[in-house]
C-alpha cells in the first residue's frame, strides 16, 4: 500500500517525467555541437544505413568507421577533465563499440546471421541515441529508456515483415474475418466455408450432439470475440487512401502492438512494486527488455502474425496496470479505464477469462493477507468491483447484428474466484472489526467516501455475503463441488481429446522439471530461471510485508507456469507473467552508491547477465552455441517454408475453380483455403468438430479401398449439393507424409469415449528416407563382385527414420544393379527379400529413375549430381531427395494411392511397390488444362498436389511399363 503523501509526490514526479515540450527540442539544438552527441547521431546513421543497404563501401567501411567513432569518443572523454570525472560519459564510446562489434559480425558471418547482427547493430545505435539524449538532459532517463525499448521492439518485431505472407496457419483465420469487416462493413455471424456436416457421418443426426445449433452446416460466429478483426479492418480503411492495403496492415500492425505491450509491461511491474522505488523501475526495465527478446512472446506478436493474441496480450497487461494504478492511487478514474480495457479484452481475446480468474484469486488471497496483518481486508474491494462490472457490459457491443444486447456470462473458472474476491473481503473485515475500532479516512473524495461507507456498513455487508454464500452452497454448489471443480480445472492442462493428442501445442512442453527448465529457457530465456529463483523470495515478501506486487505475480505466474509445463499452447499466454516474475531480480539490484556495500551486488551481476544471455554478443561459434542467445529468434518468426510452397495451389484454386468447389484436405490448410482462396473446406485449424476431422483422417489413412473411401466423399458431397456446392477436389502436401501418424491415430481412436488406439499401433506411419550425400559413394569406384569380376559402382544411401536404418541403391553405368536394406542391427538385406517378408514398399513423390518422365529430374539423377547442383536447384527440395517407406496396410490407403500414386507404374516396374497398380476410378491429378506441359494439379514440383473428383468415374486407361531393370 502507498501512503497518500507518497501518492501525491509520485504523481508530480510522473507528470514531470513524461513531459516533452518544445523546450526539449530546443535543448537538442543546443547539444548539436557536443562531440559525444554528434558521435551518437553519426553512429545511429551508420548502423541504419548499413541495415538498409549492406553493400559496397557501407558493408566494408561501416565497422571501421564505428570503431573509429568509438576511439574518438573515448579520447574525447579521456581528454576532458569534466567528462573524465563523469562515469556516465563512458557509456557513449562503449555503446558505439558494441554497435561496431555487431557490424563487424554482420560482415564476418553468412546469412541469416548477417541480418541478425545488422539489426543488433542498429539496436545498439538506438539505445546509444536515447542514452545520449538522457545524458545531456534532453530526456529523463526513464523516458529515454522506455522509448529506446519501444523503438527496439518495433525494429525486432517488424523484421519478419520482409516476407510476402502471413505467418503460420491461424493468422489466416483472423485475416478471413478482417476481409469480411473490411469489405462488408460488419463482423461475420456465420461461417459457411467450413464443417458442412457437424457431427460427421456418425453424429450429424444425433440431437444430443447437435444441441442448440439446430443445423449441422457451418459454424456460428455470433459470440466469437471479433475486436481484433474489427480493429485491423478499421485501421485498414483509415489507411486505404494512402495506398496501404488490408494485407499490409495485417502484416505490420502486430509488431506495433508488441511495442506498446513492452511499454505496458514496464508500467505494470513498476506499479506492482510502487512501494520499492527506485528499484521498481529497474525491475520494470528488466521485464521490458526480456519480453522484447522473448521467443515465447514473439511467437504471436511479430509482424505477419495477425492473430488476436498480440492485441489480447496488450489489453491484458494494460488493463492490469490500470487496475493496480487505481488501487495504489485510490482513483476510480483508473478503475473505469481498467474496466473499459477489460471489456475490450473480452471482445478481443478468448484468453481474457484468465484475467478475471487471476484477479478473483488475487482479491481473495489479498484479503486473507490483510486480515492476518490486522489491516483493513476490504479496502481493495471497490477497485475490483468497478472494472469487473464494467467488463460485463461487453454484450452491449458483442451480440448478433440487429439483435438485442446479450449477457456475456463468465465461465465457472472465472465466476467462482470472482465470487470469492467479492464475498471473502467483507466477511473477513467484519470478523476483524469485532476486535478493532472503526477507522474512517475522512476524505471528501468519492473514493474516500466509498471506503468509509463500506467500513460503516461492513457488518451488514458481511451478513449479506454470508447469507449469499450459504445459499449458493446449499442451492447451487456445495463446497465439495467447488473442490471438484478446482481439481478439474487443474486437469484441463493435462487431459486431451484423441484429436488434441496429435496437436503439438496441446502436448506438454516437458515431462519433468529439469526438461522444463531446459526447454523453457529456449522460450523465455533467463526470465524463467530467475522466476523460479524468485518464487520463495516473493513468497517471503508476502509473508513479511504483505507485498501486493509479490502476491499478484505469484497468483498470475505460478498457474501459467504450470499450464505451460503441461500444455505448449499456454507458452505465449504465460510469456508476460513469467517474464514479470523473473524481472523481480531487479528489485534487489544496485541503484545507489551505498548499495555496492550490500548483497545487492549479487542482484546487479544477475541483472547484467540479462543482455549478455539474450543477445549473441560473442559472435558465432557454431549453431548450438549461437542458439543459446535466444534474442535472435524474434527476427525469424515469420511464415514457415511450406506456406511458400503452397502459394501456387492456393492461387490456382482461387483463380481456376468455382466459388462453390469444395476441397478435402487436412485441417492444417483449412484456413489457407477459406481465407486466401475463398473456397469451402471440410475442416480447418479450429478443430471445431472431431467427428468430421476423423472422417477426413479415415479417408486418407484408414479405408483400404477406393470404394470405401469414396463413400465418405459421396456423403459429404450430398450435403454440399443441398447448399449449391460440390466437393470437387482433394489436396495433399508433402508434410502429410510425416504427419500421417497423427491422421492414423485419429482415424483409429474412439471420439465418443475419448479412447485412443493403442499407441504402438495408433501412431503407425510412413517412414521418410532422406538422401545422405556424406554416406553415399557418388563417384564410380572399382569393386570386386561376388563372382570375382570387377565392376564400377556408385552407391546412393538414404537414411530412414523408422522400420529400417537405411536403404542404399547400387548403380553401374545407367543401370540399377541392386537395392538393399540396412536393418536396425546393421544387417544388409536385399530389398526383394525384405519386401517379401515385410509386405512393404519404397516409393517417392517424384520418379526414381524417370522411366516415363522427362519433365522433371529423377531422385537418382539429383542424388548422383548432388555435388554439381546449385543450392537453389529443385533437386534440393525434399520431394527430390526423399524416398518413402510404406508399411503393410499403408500401401492400400488413399494417401499412398493419391500423393505417391503418380509414378506407381515406375516403382512397380523397379520392384519397389508391393501391390498391383490399379488405376483410380474417381480421382485423378488435375490434368494439364492450360497446355504448359505439366499437370495443373502439380504445384511447387509436387510439394502440393490437387486431385479432381468425378462421381461418375474417369477413364481408367493408363500407360504402364512392365520393364524391370533390377537385376
Amino acid at each position: 500500500m502507498v501512503s497518500k503523501k507518497k501518492r501525491k509526490k509520485r504523481k508530480r514526479k510522473e507528470e514531470a517525467s513524461i513531459s516533452f515540450s518544445l523546450g526539449s527540442l530546443e535543448r537538442i539544438g543546443g547539444k548539436l555541437g557536443e562531440p559525444l552527441f554528434l558521435a551518437s547521431v553519426a553512429a545511429l546513421f551508420l548502423t541504419a544505413v548499413k541495415a538498409s543497404y549492406n553493400e559496397g563501401l557501407f558493408q566494408t567501411g561501416t565497422p571501421l568507421m564505428l570503431f573509429g567513432l568509438s576511439l574518438l569518443s573515448a579520447y574525447q572523454v579521456y581528454n576532458s577533465k569534466h567528462l573524465r570525472r563523469d562515469v556516465w560519459s563512458y557509456g557513449v564510446p562503449a555503446l558505439i563499440l558494441l554497435a561496431a562489434l555487431f557490424s563487424h559480425y554482420s560482415n564476418r558471418y553468412p546469412m541469416p546471421f548477417t541480418k541478425d547482427y545488422l539489426f543488433f547493430s542498429l539496436m545498439a545505435g538506438i539505445f546509444l541515441t536515447f542514452y545520449a539524449l538522457s545524458y545531456y538532459g534532453i530526456l529523463r532517463t526513464e523516458v529515454a529508456l522506455v522509448l529506446a525499448l519501444f523503438a527496439s521492439t518495433l525494429l525486432t518485431h517488424l523484421a519478419p515483415a520482409q516476407s510476402d505472407y502471413l505467418a503460420a496457419l491461424d493468422p489466416y483465420w483472423h485475416y478471413k474475418w478482417m476481409q469480411g469487416v473490411y469489405n462488408e462493413g460488419y463482423p461475420p455471424e456465420f461461417d459457411d466455408l467450413v464443417y458442412p456436416m457437424y457431427g460427421g457421418l456418425s453424429r450429424h443426426d444425433d440431437p444430443s450432439y447437435i444441441g442448440d445449433k439446430g443445423h449441422t452446416y457451418g459454424l456460428e460466429q455470433r459470440n466469437t470475440p471479433m475486436m481484433t478483426p474489427v480493429s485491423y479492418a478499421v485501421l485498414g480503411l483509415v489507411l486505404k487512401p494512402f495506398d496501404v492495403s488490408l494485407h499490409d496492415v495485417a502484416m505490420v500492425f502486430p509488431g506495433v502492438i508488441a511495442g506498446f505491450t513492452i511499454v505496458a509491461i514496464y508500467l505494470l511491474v513498476k506499479e506492482l512494486f510502487a512501494d520499492m522505488e527506485p528499484y521498481n523501475k529497474v525491475a520494470g526495465f528488466a521485464a521490458a527488455f526480456m519480453l522484447m527478446l522473448s521467443p515465447a512472446f514473439a511467437m504471436k506478436s511479430v509482424a505477419t502474425n495477425c492473430e488476436d493474441d498480440a492485441l489480447g496480450m496488450f489489453l491484458m497487461v494494460a488493463g492490469l496496470y490500470l487496475f493496480f494504478a487505481s488501487y495504489n492511487r485510490r482513483s476510480f478514474k483508473y478503475s473505469v479505464l481498467a474496466g473499459l480495457t477489460f471489456m475490450t479484452l473480452r471482445m478481443a481475446w478468448g484468453g481474457s477469462v484468465y484475467v478475471f480468474t487471476t484477479i478473483g484469486v488475487f482479491g481473495s488471497l489479498y484479503a486473507v493477507v490483510r486480515f492476518l496483518q490486522d489491516k483493513n481486508a476490504a479496502e481493495h474491494l471497490p477497485y475490483i468491483v468497478i472494472p469487473s462490472v464494467i467488463a460485463q457490459f461487453s454484450g452491449l457491443i458483442l451480440h448478433a447484428r440487429g439483435g438485442l444486447p446479450v449477457v456475456q456470462e463468465l465461465p465457472p473458472n472465472a465466476i467462482y474466484p470472482m465470487m470469492g474476491a467479492l464475498g471473502l473481503p467483507v466477511i473477513l473485515e467484519m470478523v476483524r472489526r469485532r476486535s478493532n475500532p472503526m477507522k474512517l479516512t475522512g476524505e471528501k473524495s468519492l473514493e474516500g467516501r466509498s471506503a468509509d461507507w463500506i467500513e460503516k456498513n461492513i457488518t451488514a455487508l458481511g451478513v449479506v455475503a454470508l447469507l449469499l454464500g450459504v445459499g449458493a452452497f446449499t442451492l447451487y454448489k456445495s463446497p465439495a463441488d467447488i473442490v471438484d471443480f478446482a481439481k478439474n480445472s487443474l486437469r484441463v492442462a493435462t487431459e486431451k481429446s484423441v484429436v488434441h493428442q496429435t496437436v503439438a501445442e496441446q502436448n506438454p512442453l516437458a515431462d519433468n522439471f529439469n526438461t522444463f527448465l531446459r526447454e523453457g529457457y529456449y522460450r523465455y530465456g533467463l526470465a524463467l530461471l530467475f522466476g523460479v529463483l524468485m518464487i520463495p523470495v516473493l513468497a517471503y515478501m508476502v509473508y513479511s510485508r504483505g507485498s501486493i506486487g509479490a502476491l499478484f505475480l505469484l497468483t498470475w505466474s505460478a498457474p501459467m507456469m504450470y499450464g505451460a509445463y503441461h500444455k505448449s499452447a499456454w507458452i505465449f499466454a504465460s510469456s508476460a507473467s513469467i517474464t514479470a516474475l523473473g524481472s523481480t531480480i531487479g528489485l534487489f539490484s544496485i541503484v545507489r552508491k551505498e548499495d555496492f556495500e550490500s548483497l545487492r551486488v549479487i542482484g546487479a551481476v544477475m541483472l547484467v547477465a540479462i543482455p549478455v544471455f539474450y543477445v549473441p554478443t560473442f559472435g558465432f561459434v557454431d549453431y548450438d552455441f549461437y542458439r543459446k542467445f535466444i534474442g535472435y529468434q524474434v527476427m525469424h518468426m515469420g511464415p514457415s517454408g511450406d506456406r511458400y510452397y503452397w502459394e501456387e495451389a492456393l492461387v490456382w484454386h482461387r483463380d481456376h475453380t468455382d466459388p462453390g468447389d469444395a476441397i478435402m484436405t487436412w485441417w492444417d490448410y483449412g484456413h489457407w483455403y477459406s481465407s486466401y482462396s475463398h473456397r469451402p473446406v471440410l475442416i480447418d485449424n479450429l478443430q471445431a468438430d472431431y467427428y468430421e476431422i476423423q472422417d477426413v483422417a479415415r479417408f486418407f489413412v484408414n479405408k483400404t479401398s477406393e470404394e470405401e473411401a469414396f463413400e465418405i466423399v459421396k456423403a459429404y458431397n450430398d450435403v454440399y449439393r443441398e447448399h449449391g456446392r460440390e466437393l470437387k477436389y482433394v489436396s495433399i502436401d508433402w508434410t502429410m507424409i510425416p504427419k500421417g501418424s497423427a491422421l492414423h491415430y485419429i482415424a483409429n481412436g474412439d471420439i465418443d469415449t475419448e479412447t485412443p488406439a493403442p499407441p504402438e499401433w495408433g501412431w503407425k506411419n510412413y517412414a521418410t528416407c532422406s538422401f545422405r550425400p556424406d554416406l553415399s559413394q557418388l563417384e564410380e569406384k572399382l569393386e570386386v563382385g561376388e563372382d570375382g569380376s570387377f565392376k564400377r559402382v556408385k552407391r546412393v544411401v538414404f537414411q530412414c527414420r523408422n522400420y529400417v536404418a537405411g536403404v542404399y541403391i547400387e548403380v553401374e553405368g545407367d543401370e540399377i544393379t541392386g537395392v538393399n536394406v540396412i536393418d536396425g542391427y546393421g544387417t544388409h538385406i536385399s530389398w526383394i527379400d525384405w519386401q517379401n517378408s515385410q509386405d512393404s514398399s519404397l516409393l517417392g513423390v517424384q520418379p526414381l529413375v524417370g522411366l516415363n518422365e522427362e519433365r522433371v529430374p529423377s531422385i537418382l539423377m539429383c542424388a548422383l549430381n548432388w555435388n554439381n547442383v546449385d543450392s537453389s536447384s529443385i533437386c534440393r527440395l525434399p520431394q527430390f531427395t526423399t524416398l518413402v517407406y510404406v508399411p503393410q496396410e499403408f500401401n492400400d490407403f488413399m494417401m499412398t494411392r493419391l500423393y505417391l500414386g503418380k509414378y506407381l507404374d515406375e516403382y512397380k516396374a523397379l520392384g519397389l511397390y508391393s501391390r498391383e497398380v490399379k488405376p483410380l476410378k474417381h480421382f485423378r491429378l488435375v490434368p494439364d488444362y492450360d497446355g504448359d506441359g505439366m499437370e495443373d494439379g502439380e504445384f511447387s514440383w509436387g510439394y502440393v498436389r490437387s486431385y479432381e473428383i468425378d462421381y461418375g468415374g474417369f477413364s481408367t486407361t493408363t500407360e504402364a511399363s512392365d520393364e524391370t531393370i533390377i537385376s
